[in-house]
């Protein structure tokens, strides 16, 4: 599977700058960040309620001990890690 917008492409590369260009023009100067999507250890219980997810819930946000799954992979991984004890 190849990049949306593969850099040897010109008319790709055209149109994602006429895409990006209305917001990149509206950066702040000088500002670059990291986004990124994390789990935490959260809450397991196999008949899961929402008075537990109530119960549990600084347990489920507690963002200490978080992953960066590197792809779903990574995340089904971590996910059966837990399920499965």
């Amino acid at each position: 599977m190849g990049n949306v917008a593969q850099l040897d492409d010109p008319e790709a590369v055209a149109a994602a700058e006429e895409i990006m260009r209305p917001f990149l023009d509206r950066l702040d100067p000088g500002h670059v960040a990291r986004f990124f999507i994390g789990r935490t250890k959260g809450y397991y219980a196999p008949c899961l309620s929402v008075e537990d997810v109530r119960e549990h819930i600084e347990e489920i946000r507690d963002d200490r001990d978080y992953t960066v799954p590197a792809d779903p992979a990574d995340e089904m991984a971590e996910l059966f890690t837990t399920i499965m004890g």
